[in-house]
């Protein structure tokens, strides 16, 4: 970023000098003598941009007067030194309300930051509470799930152990009662008698 924003500005500081030289590009290199502090004032300290601001208006003023005294030659009438003045005037005044406008935007949208940072800190800090807490009831619950599967085993096993159980007494009951029905079959087989 400090690269880069460097080559802009020195890029729109020549700009500035050349449309100042030439008539057609006067206004355009206005706007520039503007507004450069301003952006500037966004990337360093406000200290910096007053400085670009006052050195840019004083360029405009030695064109001017090279201008005036037909020093850099121009192709229009000549300008009076006053005029230049004026719009230098003009030019520190705009460029110094523009800079204290941009500083209590900066200001507010570097608090606007500090307020975004210092939620997103708390919401870092809620998450990883929460990720705490969703990691320990898991944890529970994992060792709750073992603790009921190893409960389960056991139930099971003794339900086919009393399902075992019971068949068996179902056959030895089914047993029982044949030998019984076979022992009173015998009995009647044996002694037919006792039932005349």
């Amino acid at each position: 970023l400090n690269y880069n924003s460097n080559f802009i500005i020195w890029a729109l500081f020549i700009a500035m000098v050349i449309g100042l030289i030439d008539k057609g590009a006067q206004s355009t290199a206005k706007v520039y003598i503007v507004l450069v502090p301003v952006i500037v004032s966004f990337l360093y300290s406000y200290k910096k941009s007053y400085l670009l601001l006052a050195l840019f208006v004083s360029i405009y003023l030695l064109i001017g007067y090279l201008k005036s005294e037909r020093i850099i030659p121009d192709s229009s009438a000549p300008t009076a030194f006053k005029q230049w003045l004026a719009e230098a005037v003009n030019l520190t005044l705009t460029g110094y309300i523009l800079l204290l406008i941009g500083n209590s935007f900066k200001s507010r949208l570097y608090a606007s930051l500090a307020d975004l940072e210092k939620k997103n800190n708390e919401l870092n800090l809620h998450r990883d509470q929460l990720e705490t807490t969703v990691r320990k009831r898991t944890e529970e619950l994992e060792m709750a799930n073992e603790e009921m599967m190893t409960k389960n085993e056991i139930i099971n096993t003794a339900l086919n152990e009393l399902k075992e159980t019971q068949a068996q007494l179902i056959q030895k009951e089914k047993m029982a009662s044949r030998w019984v029905l076979t022992a009173g079959v015998a009995h009647e087989i044996n002694n037919p008698l006792n039932y005349i």
